[in-house]
Order: structure tokens, then C-alpha cells, then sequence
């Protein structure tokens, strides 16, 4: 992972975020706060 990383390529996808327009960021926030959250336990190890 790390040389993918080096690269440039991350597991988000920055770039396609970069390039979308104030609306529809603000959509996107608007839809994830509707839903509700999830309450998951990571285990240790």
C-alpha cells in the first residue's frame, strides 16, 4: 500500500471530489446526514 500511496493514488478518491461543484459536495453532505449512524466494535488484533 504504501507504494500505491507514493504514487499519488490513495484509498479515497481525492481528485474525483476535487473536480465536483459547490452543489453538489453540499448534496452529498446533505444525503450522508440523513442517514443514521452505525455503531461497529473493531476488534483489536
Amino acid at each position: 500500500m504504501r507504494n500505491t500511496f507514493l504514487r499519488g493514488n490513495t484509498l479515497m478518491p481525492w481528485r474525483m471530489y476535487a473536480g465536483m461543484s459547490e452543489g453538489d459536495l453540499r448534496a452529498i453532505y446533505r444525503y450522508l446526514r440523513t442517514l443514521r449512524p452505525v455503531h461497529n466494535v473493531v476488534p483489536r488484533g
